[in-house]
């Protein structure tokens, strides 16, 4: 006989744990990038003053845009498993 089709619960189950993993992976990629900005400020401000004077504004709106993504992120990963968990909204 033929093989049935998986049940709207195994499907829904299935969906869950890909987007959990798609968003582990895309939160794990996140999470290092403010030391990373870190280090490279760091760097340059041992590279020397002048130097660090003339990139500190981009670097220091790079670091402050790549905290706003992660937190955003976060927040609407967040949002949606609380969606998936509780699908009625009660």
């Amino acid at each position: 006989m033929g093989t049935m089709a998986p049940s709207a619960e195994t499907m829904k189950a299935q969906l869950e744990r890909a987007a959990k993993l798609d968003d582990c992976k895309r939160i794990n990629d996140v999470k290092g990038c403010p030391e990373v900005a870190q280090s490279k400020l760091d760097n340059s401000r041992a590279a020397g003053r002048v130097k660090w004077d003339g990139i500190k504004a981009g670097v220091e709106s790079v670091r402050t845009r790549l905290n706003f993504a992660f937190t955003d992120l976060t927040r609407r990963t967040a949002a949606t498993y609380s969606r998936w968990m509780n699908p009625s909204g009660k």
